[in-house]
This record gives structure tokens, C-alpha cells and sequence, in this order.
């Protein structure tokens, strides 16, 4: 969902484009998400494209490309595994810019797609500024209206507005991301994307009351979530500076917990509880649970857990049965069973023990429900754990 200051931005934008709000809007959500910014909370979102700068490089500064290519910056075509490997994070992101711009700022600002439509930097000529730095300065000064108007700009000038009011979101994704939109199933995001945003904004319907939380940045949100599991809120999930369902969720449980109104938004009561709050202590009932306690309550992650447990006993009994029927003599298992440890570091190690344990398949039964049992175990120590923990109680 996008927040009420983009869609009143685009409501504006979009009208003196000439173009459709819902379709502008779905178009918004599936480039970018609605995020505008990167964690610094100026620089427009980016991602930057390692083909594209060594296209860039090649044809404006080919002295510079070999010191791209070096520093894994520049690859002469386009890599799924190595495209984008490391920009799965805003930091990660804008560390990457960071070192293609110190090898050639303006390549580097031309190699990337910017803002809430994720407008090509190779793009600024056409779009009428000097140079993809000049776009990006235009882009930061003029904030999240600026990136719209970018967006509009290019949906203008490659003439795909009439796509749009088509309905043609195979022959818009190919003008807008090119050839390899069908391998994201860009134009079946778009039109998923515009079914919604026809609903929500049919008949001028108002909008949705905006959420504090989408103020917030990124590493704000991140700090939040690291308070929340220091004051015992595991359950909060991973520390990605996402507000989600699982944020939403954990917030809501701590104003309850608080005694503050449960909204699971953000707000000035929520930020001086987070401050004085006390780490929250589980209940006795909690901290007593067992393992016996979750089965009896009908826990389907215990109860799978058992059954594996199970086979892997069966597995270790039937490996037992077969050594002493081979060898003749119970000391010759317990014999295996310390050649089974005596293995075990190789097994760690990633070592093929196929064909050993090949010729002993009563050794590999052995071992195979000594770690099935094992694995099964450690099940029940975790969800145990979680429970006490109230991650999942």
C-alpha cells in the first residue's frame, strides 16, 4: 500500500500527465513498493545495474572500465546470480553506489534506476536534464513529487500512456522494463496491482488514514524492533526495518502489555514506553512448560516432532538388529557405534562417507536415527523455547 502523501502526489501528477491514477499507482507499487527513499531518508531509492555500468564506462570512460570489472562492479551482460548479490538491503545498496561513484560518479548515477518508478539515470538526456547527476540532484530536491514526475516524464515520452488505458500491461512492462519483464511477471503484477487500486480509489473513495509508522526510516524501525526483542518480544521476527504484519502484530502485544491503546502503529505513547518499559517476564504457567505440557495441549509441532523421533529410533534399532545378526556379537554394535563417532567430525567436515557406509549399512541405520532422533530433539528443545519465550504462545 502506498502512504496518503504518495497518492495525493500522484493524484496531482497524474492528472496533468494525463494519465490514470490507478494504473499510476499500480505501476508505483510494483517498481518500488512505495518506498521513496533509502535508509539515509534522502537518497532516492536505487538499484543499481552492474551491465549497465559497464555499458555506461565502456562508451563515456573505457579508461576506467577494467578497475570496474576488478572490483566486481561491471559485467558485460546481464546476471541473474550476480546482478544484484549484494543489494538486498538499503546499506548494502547504497554501499555499492558508493564505490561505482568513486570510480566515475556520473557512469554510476547513469547505471542506476532511481525513485518511485525507478526511472533509468541513461534516461536524463532524453527526459531533458545535462546529466543523470543533474536528474538526481532535481530528484532529491523535489522530494517524492519530484520522483513522480520523472516517472509520468518517461511513461510520456516512450508514448506508453496509451498502454496503460489499454490495459495492455504486456506492451507497457515491455516499454517501461524491457524485454526481461516477462521473467518477473511484471505485467501480471501490474494488472494484480491495478485491480486493487481500481477498487480503492472507485468514486473518489477516501483514502486510508495514514499510518505514523510509514514516516518512520528504515534504520528507525530497525532500532525499534531490536528494543522489542530486548524487552522480550521475539515473536517480532528478523531486525530487516520492515513494518509488516509480524511488526504490527508484536507492537499491538506490547501496548497491550503496556496498558496503551492497541494500534499497532506508531505514536509518542508507544516511543516513551518502548524507553522505560522492563524486559516482560513469562509467566510461571509459561516458564514451567514441558515438552509434556505442548502435547497435551495438542501442539501439531511436537506431535510431527514425536513421529520423526520415532523413526529415527526405529532406524537405530534395526541398524543394531542387523550388526549383531552380521557379526554375531553385541560388542561388535557397540563397536560401530563408536566407529559412528569416531566419523562424526567427518561428517561435519562435508566429507563423502558413501561409500563406507555402503558396505555398512547397518552402521549408516546407526547413524542416520542417532541424527534423526537428534534433529527431532532439537525440534522440541526450540518450540519448547518459543513458548517460554512467548514467541509462539
Amino acid at each position: 500500500m502506498l502512504s496518503n502523501d504518495i497518492i495525493s502526489a500522484a493524484r496531482s501528477v497524474a492528472a496533468h500527465a494525463g494519465i490514470d491514477l490507478p494504473a499510476f499507482c499500480a505501476v508505483v507499487e510494483v517498481e518500488s513498493g512505495g518506498k521513496p527513499f533509502e535508509q539515509d531518508g534522502r537518497t532516492p531509492c536505487l538499484l543499481f545495474e552492474r551491465h549497465v555500468f559497464h555499458r555506461e564506462l565502456k562508451a563515456r570512460a573505457p579508461g576506467k572500465l577494467a578497475a570496474a570489472v576488478k572490483a566486481g562492479l561491471a559485467i558485460p551482460k546481464w546476471s541473474r546470480s550476480t546482478q544484484y548479490k549484494d543489494q538486498g538491503a538499503s546499506a548494502g545498496r547504497l554501499a555499492v553506489l558508493a564505490q561505482a561513484r568513486a570510480i566515475d560518479e556520473d557512469c554510476a548515477n547513469r547505471s542506476c534506476s532511481w525513485g518511485l518508478g525507478q526511472t533509468m539515470g541513461f534516461l536524463a538526456e532524453e527526459l531533458g536534464y545535462p546529466s543523470a547527476t543533474g536528474m538526481l540532484n532535481a530528484m532529491t530536491v523535489e522530494g517524492v513529487a519530484g520522483q513522480l514526475r520523472m516517472m509520468a516524464a518517461e511513461i510520456t515520452r516512450k508514448r506508453l500512456g496509451v498502454k496503460l488505458a489499454a490495459r495492455d500491461w504486456a506492451g507497457f512492462a515491455l516499454g517501461y522494463n524491457g524485454s526481461g519483464y516477462k521473467a518477473n511477471a511484471y505485467d501480471a503484477k501490474l494488472a494484480a496491482a491495478f485491480r486493487r487500486w481500481e477498487r480503492t480509489l472507485a468514486g473518489g473513495a477516501a483514502l486510508p488514514s495514514p499510518k505514523l509508522y510509514q514516516s518512520l526510516a528504515k534504520f528507525e524501525v530497525e532500532a525499534i524492533q531490536r528494543r522489542l526483542v530486548d524487552l522480550g518480544y521475539p515473536e517480532v521476527g528478523n531486525v530487516d526495518g520492515t513494518w509488516g504484519t509480524k511488526m504490527i502484530g508484536t507492537v499491538s502485544a506490547f501496548q497491550a502489555h503496556e496498558g496503551l491503546p492497541v494500534s499497532g502503529d506508531y505514536d509518542d505513547a508507544l516511543r516513551s514506553a518502548l524507553a522505560a518499559a522492563q524486559p516482560r517476564v513469562p509467566s510461571v504457567e509459561r516458564a514451567a512448560t514441558t515438552a509434556a505440557d505442548l502435547r497435551a495441549s495438542g501442539s501439531s509441532t511436537v506431535a510431527t516432532a514425536d513421529r520423526g523421533r520415532g523413526v529415527g529410533f526405529l532406524l537405530t534399532a534395526l541398524g543394531v538388529g542387523g550388526g549383531a545378526e552380521n557379526l554375531g556379537m553385541l560388542d561388535e554394535t557397540k563397536a560401530a557405534i563408536g566407529q559412528v563417532s569416531a566419523v562424526r567430525p567427518l561428517v561435519d567436515a562435508g566429507r563423502d562417507l558413501a561409500a563406507w557406509l555402503t558396505s555398512s549399512w547397518w552402521i549408516a541405520a546407526i547413524l542416520g536415527g542417532f541424527l534423526v532422533w537428534r534433529l527431532f530433539g532439537d525440534v522440541i528443545r526450540r518450540r519448547v523455547a518459543q513458548q517460554i519465550s512467548g514467541e509462539h504462545a
